[in-house]
């Protein structure tokens, strides 16, 4: 009984290790929704609600959060 607990407890660590959940990349967008996105050759911007401004100018490998 106890083997089969131990056994129980690994399958249900591997699942939790095989579906990561989804986390957010940088920089969070807040919760905010986006409503659009402009780029011109590697520079680019990305607009939302509540004010949200961010900008990249290396075709999105770095965003900078605009106040």
């Amino acid at each position: 009984m106890k083997s089969f607990l131990h056994i129980l407890i690994f399958f249900f660590l591997l699942a939790k290790l095989q579906y990561p959940q989804w986390t957010n990349q940088n920089p969070v967008p807040n919760g905010n929704d986006l409503w659009s996105t402009y780029f011109v050759d590697d520079t680019g911007w990305i607009v939302g609600e509540g004010g949200f401004r961010i900008k990249t100018t290396n075709a999105g490998l770095e965003w900078i959060q605009l106040f």
